[in-house]
């Protein structure tokens, strides 16, 4: 063990207790040097507590994107959902449109025929106007032919009493 800084395959090993003066104890076990040494239980364990690390925090990244996966996967469920409303929605007004069309059809059909109904019954009512105006006329001339007969007869009555008198 040293103090001073001591990197070996990416490892830091000076906190190891079996190093020593670039010899691992362990390694001399099977004749290697420390830095050649691939049964470092030092080296190991940092790579291990390393990979543990990495784990913890691919762990953390695969919760993260599971929840983040866990709520596009509910939006798009309430999307979709809200995707189907308005289709429904969208049938059902181009239904009600081609229904009001259709009734749009029938009500111009109608209106067509009640116009055609009230441009007789003006036509009648013109006719009947004239008809009023002459009986009107008729009227005033019976009234007028009338006063004129009394008139007449006051005139000849008149006359008869003149033809006495001057007789």
């Amino acid at each position: 063990m040293t103090d001073k800084q001591i990197i070996i395959d990416g490892v830091d090993v000076s906190g190891c207790e079996f190093y020593t003066n670039g010899w691992c104890c362990c390694a001399l076990l099977y004749e290697e040097h420390c830095k050649d040494c691939s049964y470092c239980m030092y080296k190991l364990k940092r790579q291990l507590k390393a990979k543990e690390q990495e784990c913890e925090e691919l762990k953390e990244k695969v919760k993260k994107y599971g929840e983040i996966n866990e709520q596009e996967t509910k939006d798009y469920a309430e999307l979709k959902a809200e995707n189907e409303q308005l289709k429904n929605f969208h049938i059902n007004l181009v239904g009600v449109k081609e229904c009001e069309i259709r009734e749009l059809a029938e009500l111009k059909s109608d209106n067509k025929h009640l116009n055609d109904l009230l441009n007789q019954a003006l036509k009648e009512l013109e006719e009947s106007r004239g008809a009023i105006e002459k009986i009107k006329e008729i009227t005033e001339l019976e009234a007028e032919n009338r006063s004129l007969k009394a008139y007449i007869k006051i005139l000849e009555n008149n006359n008869e009493v003149n033809k006495c008198e001057n007789q």
